[in-house]
């Protein structure tokens, strides 16, 4: 802030990211990395002494009335912050025939709308838990895209996929599982693409980041997933050899610079 006339004024640069009018606002995510992160990992110690978490994330949750909102505000803000880049670095790999899009676990929704507003001609389909298609309907009519984005309430373990898919994306839930799940949901995921479409996971990958800062945030990040989902972050490899498991051929990862220790993973149906 700035003082001026003996009051405090917000800054050009307050007003673009911390207010929730502006477009770019973060301010959805300070309230996240408090309740959901800094107090989660009050738990850290117990959950290492465990070798588990101390209290599974789907239990704080539910012990705290009101907090899926604020994760959901969270992701959004982080969404923010990485759309446009994801977008433009996804571009020349998009088919040019691509007409369907689907978002898997996609939450909030922001995701599929910039895709559907830089393509045109795209339509996206969110899918996700009951909970967070309810935000994902929220943020579509927010941003006035009802005639292309649509939500879609399901489990991805127990619900099928539509047919005919031209791109999926799998953002940041690689990470909640085991391998051979992971293989499981590549091969469901697979089966929901036409042949030659394409599919953009992004993570945190273990290894293969570059900068200081990067490798950091994406170790922390790695620690948080243990202490909230008993989870971890995968290398490429990993996630490259269950892609060649599951029908998709010339993955290769692009590192985020926008979201330091966040990178995307593409790979292509053969068939």
């Amino acid at each position: 802030v700035k003082k001026q006339d003996g009051r405090y004024l917000n800054t050009p640069m307050t007003v673009k990211w911390l207010l929730r009018r502006s477009p770019t606002s973060l301010a959805g995510g300070v309230p996240f990395f408090e309740s959901m992160v800094f107090d989660r990992w009050g738990h850290l110690d117990e959950s290492i002494r465990r070798g588990k978490p101390a209290v599974y994330g789907s239990e704080w949750l539910e012990q705290h009335p009101g907090s899926y909102r604020v994760y959901e505000e969270g992701m959004i803000a982080l969404a923010r912050m990485a759309a446009d880049e994801v977008v433009a670095r996804v571009t020349r790999s998009v088919p040019s025939t691509a007409r369907r899009l689907l978002d898997v676990g996609g939450g909030h929704g922001l995701y599929s709308i910039r895709f559907c507003r830089r393509y045109p001609d795209l339509s996206a389909t969110v899918f996700d838990l009951p909970q967070a298609v309810e935000v994902a309907r929220e943020t579509i009519a927010a941003e006035g895209m009802d005639g292309q984005v649509t939500a879609q309430a399901g489990d991805v373990w127990i619900d099928d996929f539509d047919t005919g898919y031209d791109v999926v994306l799998l953002f940041n839930l690689i990470h909640a599982y085991l391998p051979d799940k992971n293989v499981e949901l590549l091969r469901k995921v697979s089966g929901a693409l036409n042949r030659g479409g394409l599919i953009v996971i992004m993570e945190q990958i273990a290894g293969r980041v570059f900068g200081s800062t990067a490798t950091v945030l994406a170790r922390l990040q790695a620690l948080n997933y243990f202490n909230d989902l008993e989870a971890q972050t995968y290398g490429f490899e990993d996630i490259a050899g269950w892609l060649a498991q599951t029908g998709f051929v010339n993955p290769h990862q692009i590192n985020l610079l926008k979201t330091p220790g966040f990178s995307l993973v593409l790979g292509t149906k053969t068939g």
